[in-house]
């Protein structure tokens, strides 16, 4: 544990001779100065901004018909400090858990700003499907004392909201649930609905006697993302002021006495970890998003083109189907003449995507990491990229191959990757055993599969749970992917978008009878297929098992020429 200063911490890295130098993938900075990471809040380096470039508009927000709405850090810091007061005073206290729930609006910003000021724990909900009941039992799972929301002018579960309120059994449950809170705010205003919100707590100065936490521990959790619990409960990965403050968006930004502002497109979701407000609120940039998030119709990549235009971005966080759209509408989307600095995206992406470079921006980089662990790495896209392979480690980040028994494997071995770095996660809340397992000695298990070559570099072949394994043979889905992006009739956006469930027979792999250079031909033999989806996944049957004879050739080579060498071994000690 970190000792409790406000000062900078120095955190020196050095490549000294250790035991496992030879199969650990390290990224150390070699200057004797070593690398500076900051013992501060959030709201330390918030208020630092403020202070500094109080007029600067660092968020804004565009609308279907062209309108815009943008907030300054001195509005921001105004407007987050009264609705802070008011939790306060309302019961709110540091270490308490808040929950906010709702779209991407400037009072979802406003009201994640204030939770922090308050020295609580900031919780990102994601709307469940059904009523208000479902949302508040979201809500104690997650230990929250109190909820910031935004309805979204869904009117049956505002109604559902009002009557579990209006409930005297459900009032006096509520306060022994959320402690003395003030149960729910919303973000935005609502009719008919007398519960407080954003919009208006904002303007309220009749709290300026509630005094708010002077000093934020930094090693304290201050955000909790959620997953989205399609597999059961939703994990709550804890993410401390500490770790965010020096992820790897921020600490080259932060250290800078001259700063250029960049204009940053990214319509994720705020409550993601890729589409969090927090880069942009502490590197001193602007984060531009757009009314309604994303979306994959092929229309909406005018619209998003037309606001980084308008807006004058310099970077944009794009999905690849989005790229893809950018391609496939050029022609249209070229006739304004404008050019991005930067394009990032986060997926495994193939090299069709390097011709957005040429057309659209300077650098396309992809970038490696996950709620748990923040960004890891990143890596150019160009025509000589290889699929799967990221590039270079943010400073500080370690990585590993381990096999089922977490054994650290050898270079060149396929395994489970796991990292760990300053700014990864500080634990799970109420973690399961397979949560707790996959943290270990400061190391995060990814659950995606890897290898790291003789040079050094990382290659991802997919998740582990989507290996196919046939006869002591392992198919990663990263190769198949690779395959079926080869046949002449898929496309890259169905292939961006391709959902299929894949069922492989247990015919022994010898049995087919396609060689591993013929996967390009590949023809099933059905006379009237009754689909097209049934030959998509006849051929990915057939890719599957080439594949599998790939390994299998590379099994038997690699036994013949140990037979070889040892015979030749013998005859050598006979000879002489």
């Amino acid at each position: 544990m970190m000792p409790h200063k406000t000062d900078v911490i120095l955190k020196a890295y050095n490549d000294n001779a250790t035991q496992d130098r030879d199969v650990i993938l390290k990224a150390y900075n070699d200057d004797a100065g070593g690398r500076h990471l900051l013992y501060k809040s959030i709201i330390d380096v918030f208020n630092e901004k403020a202070d500094n470039f109080p007029d600067q508009e660092v968020f804004i927000h565009c609308f279907p018909d062209g309108s815009r709405r943008a907030i300054r850090y001195n509005e921001l810091r105004y407007k987050a400090e009264n609705v802070a007061k008011f939790l306060v005073s309302s019961g709110v206290k540091v270490g308490d858990s808040v929950g906010i729930l709702g779209p991407n609006t400037i009072e979802w910003i406003i009201g994640e700003v204030a939770i922090l000021m308050t020295g609580a724990v900031s919780v990102h909900l994601s709307k469940p499907h059904g009523s208000f009941k479902e949302a508040f039992k979201l809500m104690k799972y997650s230990e929250c004392k109190s909820i910031l929301l935004d309805p979204e002018n869904d009117n049956s579960f505002i109604d559902d909201m009002k009557s579990y309120w209006q409930d005297d059994k459900t009032k006096a449950k509520n306060t022994s649930d959320f402690l003395g809170g003030p149960g729910v705010v919303l973000l935005k205003s609502c009719v008919d609905c007398d519960l407080p919100d954003v919009e208006t707590l904002g303007q309220d100065e009749t709290k300026n006697d509630v005094q708010l936490p002077t000093s934020i521990c930094p090693e304290t959790t201050a955000i909790i993302y959620m997953t989205s619990g399609s597999t059961g409960n939703p994990k709550q990965v804890e993410h401390s002021h500490f770790g965010l403050v020096n992820t790897p968006f921020g600490f080259k930004r932060l250290q800078d006495k001259t700063r250029t502002v960049e204009v940053v497109y990214n319509d994720r979701p705020f409550s993601w970890m890729g589409g969090s407000i927090i880069p942009c609120l502490l590197h001193g940039n602007t984060h531009v998003f757009r009314e309604g998030g994303i979306t994959v119709e092929e229309r909406g990549v005018f619209d998003i083109w037309r606001i980084i235009v308008e807006e004058k971005c310099t970077s944009a966080f794009l999905f690849e189907i989005t790229i893809l759209d950018l391609l496939e509408n050029e022609a249209e989307i070229l006739k304004n003449n404008y050019r991005l600095n930067t394009i990032i995206t986060g997926q495994i992406i193939n090299t069709l995507v390097a011709d957005a470079q040429v057309k659209f921006c300077n650098e396309i980089v992809t970038v490696y990491g996950s709620s748990e662990m923040n960004i890891m790495m990143a890596n150019a896209v160009d025509y000589n990229l290889v699929i799967g392979k990221f590039g270079y480690l943010y400073e500080g980040v370690e990585v590993k191959i381990v096999d089922d028994k977490s054994k650290t494997l050898p270079r060149e071995h396929f395994g489970e990757i796991c990292m760990k770095s300053p700014w990864m996660l500080r634990g799970y809340r109420n973690a399961s055993t397979k949560q707790v397992q996959a943290l270990s000695d400061g190391w995060m298990k990814t659950s995606d599969i890897g290898r790291i070559d003789i040079k050094g570099n990382l290659f991802i072949k997919g998740r582990k749970e989507d290996v196919i394994t046939r006869f002591s043979l392992q198919i990663f889905s990263g190769e198949v992917e690779e395959c079926i992006a080869d046949l002449p009739e898929i496309l890259p956006a169905d292939l961006a978008l391709s959902d299929c469930s894949i069922h492989v027979s247990d015919a022994e792999p010898e049995q087919a009878e396609v060689l591993p250079d013929q996967a390009h031909e590949i023809q099933p033999e059905i006379e009237e297929p009754r689909s097209q989806v049934l030959l998509f996944k006849m051929k990915i049957v057939r890719i599957i098992r080439i594949l599998l004879m790939k390994q299998l050739q590379l099994r038997k080579r690699i036994k013949q020429e140990t037979q070889r060498a040892c015979i030749a071994h013998l005859d050598n000690k006979s000879t002489s």
